[in-house]
């Protein structure tokens, strides 16, 4: 049809970031940019560029497009098209490209700074050139990037010059003023194109930051080697990019150059078409107020041709490039593109993705890290997506280990129906009938029912835990003998979440069983004032050797703690990548004897989940072993669990997901084991279910469904938020918001505590795992510490302080740039102990 077209995103292989969309609009054909550098080849489980395009347009190489566009001059954006124009793979009629003298700072035509400087300097500056990496990049080595970035600016004027000499029409973008962009404007108007910005301004103040950087970074690189001559191009350049340098802001380059992205739109049809490049519309990380005036001028610009039939969010997904208000700006803007490779960890951003599934089923998206080759086809009355890999929509992150559940379905509304009022009332042989109407969309609703004994009472109905008792006795610890402990609580908030006489009995008990109890603390208490008083309960009592919390946030309040230094945060800034940026609940404040926020005794956090049953089962565990030895669950990425898990006892396999979902049939997956270990996908909404990768239809590894009927051992955990108990996470809890603690219902962790594991050891916030041997990074070394001491015979509070300690240690890791050393300074904070723990 004359007025059908379509829009591929390109698969870009392995390597992280990378851009290729194709465009068939009409007769028309347009290239957008061209991945990585050895696209061109492929990579394994990906096709090559070459290869898509055969495809898409129904013929063998050479192909030709009408118009190719390069959006900025970045490697992985520039990608393998020098490589397939200098082979002939690829023609073009025309071509709308970046200008090298303004990506690489050189516009004023001065001897570039790196001209003159040390081949090894000259190298890392090439790397400061790209977006800095934080921590290994994967696919190839630091030197082959080194390399890669280094020739790039070379093959790409090569490129340019064999275009030129070839018969293509090259226009070097300078601004949407100059006269040569207005005529290829006017050459493209069958397509509606519109060149929307950047400014000529915004270019050159952006290429003058490039160079200013560049000479920076070569005057920082030869006081390194001044001080060290032996030092090689990858030492420097991580150094350089690490922030180590004061001269050099490592972010500044490579965020100039997605400055520099040229914004299109093309309108076909009646449809509208928008792409951006890497241009960092939601923060564009300057101190120069031109610039980001400049930036709000792009996005205005945006917003006065929204709304978009598509639109490619730009910078491959990242929160400086997306945000809520430009969402708004979008308007009525329904589809969405992300281009990335398939190891992109940073990109897309949690957040923004966590944004986008907030929007469904309003918003639907493709990404190519998990869709791979996906494909847009517009219609006189339809637009249809379809992807090669994967499902629409997927919200799942690459960062860390984060993996949020799919999208809300419809607000749980109950229609609750108690009958009439029985005809003889003081007998008390009333029925209570409820009918709840819940969708059925992986929907979990506890709904609690108390009856007033007391004649002619309506029922009372409410969704929410009830406050359950057991008539049997209350022994701490189910009897056995403990070491000297402070029991800590506030009972009038207790006996609020869970009855006065319950309550009164737990803390009672508490102290028959030998512990030290403070019960004192007022209701609504800060978390400051109530730390501080324990302090000086510790102080007093010297031979206390750990502390137990007893009861949930809104009853012993948890401190939000920002896990960075302030140096630490200004290297890292407010633009990562991690979804809590760095804020999580610690309870170590409380274990302070020296009133700092760190730990010098073992603490742990029986959670009351506003349930008495709750609180006594958890309070119970007796800690003795069913017999049944290990199990456990990892992800099919997550290979550094597998010797952890062979140094435990016992003889079972550690599952792997994918393939292992929690409704598996042979073997049945049944969480039984005395040590549980379990490093899957969590997400901060829903703590009922665990993720691995690449399952059917993203199906949950691990579910309440598999937890035991009885569990006597302890569980240690690396998924995201895997023991967060209240909500909201620390990132996003304002100050003075009462927190809502989950139900045992809703909770694996809980769940585990019910059932009487003795300590439920994992994170409060997202976590990070080693993914490259020898896997001594990130959460690797705290994962071995802590199974270490519990099986040397510490109890899990005890074993997750001394691993602490030993993670403190050894700090950093072998990743010294400030990313890495703020993720392990996160992984250190927030990992936490539930449950009785000792």
């Amino acid at each position: 049809m004359a007025d059908s077209f379509r829009v591929h995103l390109l698969d870009v292989g392995l390597l992280k970031y990378g851009d290729c969309v194709l465009l068939e609009i009409g007769k028309i054909r347009v290239l957008i940019d061209g991945a990585h550098t050895g696209d061109d080849r492929g990579t394994p489980g990906h096709d090559s560029i070459p290869a898509q395009l055969e495809k898409a347009l129904g013929h063998k190489a050479p192909f030709r497009v009408d118009l190719l566009i390069v959006s900025h001059a970045h490697e992985d954006h520039i990608g393998c098209l020098p490589a397939m124009v200098r082979d002939k793979t690829l023609a073009a009629g025309s071509a709308l490209v970046a200008d090298p003298r303004l990506g690489w700072g050189r516009a004023k035509g001065q001897t570039p700074p790196d001209a003159a400087a040390d081949e090894r300097v000259r190298l890392a500056i090439a790397g400061l050139h790209e977006n800095p990496i934080r921590d290994e990049r994967d696919g190839r080595s630091l030197e082959e990037f080194l390399s890669d970035a280094a020739s790039l600016e070379a093959s790409y004027k090569a490129m340019l010059d064999s275009l030129a000499a070839a018969g293509t029409k090259v226009v070097r973008y300078v601004g949407p003023a100059d006269a040569k962009v207005k005529a290829l404007v006017k050459r493209f108007g069958s397509v509606g194109l519109a060149v929307l910005g950047p400014s000529q301004e915004q270019l050159l103040r952006c290429a003058d930051k490039i160079a200013k950087g560049m000479q920076d970074a070569v005057d920082a690189a030869d006081r390194m080697l001044g001080a060290d001559a032996d030092l090689g191009a990858e030492d420097i350049y991580r150094r350089l990019a690490s922030g180590e340098s004061d001269a050099v802001d490592g972010e500044r380059l490579g965020n100039m150059v997605n400055l520099q992205s040229i914004a299109l739109r093309f309108e076909f049809a009646g449809r509208k078409l928008l792409f951006a490049g890497d241009m960092q519309l939601a923060r564009p990380d300057t101190n120069d107020p031109k610039i980001t005036a400049g930036v709000e001028d792009l996005r205005k610009a945006i917003a006065k041709e929204a709304p978009y039939d598509f639109a490619k969010l730009s910078h491959h997904g990242s929160d400086n490039a997306v945000d809520e208000d430009l969402l708004k700006k979008l308007g009525a803007t329904r589809r969405y593109g992300i281009c990335a490779g398939e190891h992109s960890n940073k990109h897309p951003n949690a957040q923004v993705l966590k944004m986008l599934a907030a929007h469904q089923p309003k918003l639907q998206w493709v990404r190519t890290d998990h869709n791979r080759h996906s494909t847009v086809t517009f219609t006189k009355t339809a637009v249809r997506m379809d992807v090669e890999t994967g499902v629409l929509n997927d919200p799942h992150p690459n960062s860390g280990d984060a993996a949020p559940a799919p999208a809300p379905g419809p607000a749980v509304t109950p229609t609750l129906m108690p009958p009439a009022p029985p005809a003889e009332p003081s007998r008390g042989t009333g029925v209570v009938e409820v009918v709840a109407k819940i969708p059925n969309d992986r929907t979990r609703v506890v709904i609690s029912v108390e009856v007033e004994p007391s004649g002619g009472a309506r029922p009372i109905v409410s969704i929410r835990p009830g406050a359950q008792t057991s008539d049997a006795p209350l022994k701490i610890g189910g009897g056995r003998r403990l070491p000297p402990l402070l029991a800590v609580t506030s009972a009038g908030a207790l006996a609020r979440n869970v009855g006065r006489e319950e309550a009164a009995a737990a803390i009672s008990a508490l102290a028959q069983a030998g512990l030290s109890v403070m019960s004192n603390l007022p209701e609504g208490a800060r978390v400051l004032d109530a730390a501080a008083a324990v302090h000086r309960r510790l102080s007093s009592d010297a031979g206390i050797e750990g502390v137990v919390l007893v009861g949930g946030f809104d009853v012993v309040p948890s401190l939000r703690l920002d896990a960075l230094s302030p140096e630490l945060r200004r290297k890292v800034g407010g633009g990562n990548d991690d979804p809590d940026d760095f804020v999580v609940w610690s309870d170590e404040i409380y274990a302070s004897t020296d009133g700092d926020t760190v730990a010098d005794l073992p603490v742990s956090r029986v959670p009351d989940a506003r349930s008495a049953q709750f609180l006594f089962a958890a309070l119970r565990a007796s800690g003795r072993p069913l017999g049944v030895g290990r199990c456990g669950v990892r992800n099919v990425r997550r290979e550094f669990a597998d010797p952890i898990f062979r140094g435990l006892p016992g003889g079972s396999d550690l599952f792997t997901s994918e393939p292992s979902t929690h409704d598996q049939q042979n073997p049945v997956l049944v969480l039984d084991g005395d040590l549980v270990y379990l490093m899957l996908h969590g997400d901060d909404r829903d703590g009922s279910r665990f993720w691995g990768e690449e399952t059917d239809g993203g199906r949950e590894a691990v579910g309440m469904g598999n937890l035991p009927e009885a569990s006597g051992g302890v569980v240690f955990t690396g998924c995201c938020w895997g023991a967060l108990t209240a909500d909201p996470p620390a990132s996003r809890a304002a100050s003075g918001e009462s927190m809502a603690p989950r139900a045992p219902e809703s909770s694996i962790a809980l769940g585990f505590l019910r059932r009487g594991a003795v300590g439920f050891v994992g994170c409060t916030g997202a976590h990070y795992s080693p993914t490259k041997e020898p896997f001594d990074y990130y959460g690797g070394p705290m994962h071995s510490a802590f199974w270490r001491h519990s099986l040397a015979g510490l109890s899990p509070a005890r074993a997750l302080l001394e691993a602490k300690r030993e993670y403190t240690a050894g700090m950093p890791h072998g990743h010294a740039s400030a990313i890495s050393r703020a993720i392990e300074m996160k992984i250190l904070r927030q990992y936490t102990c539930l449950g009785l723990g000792f």
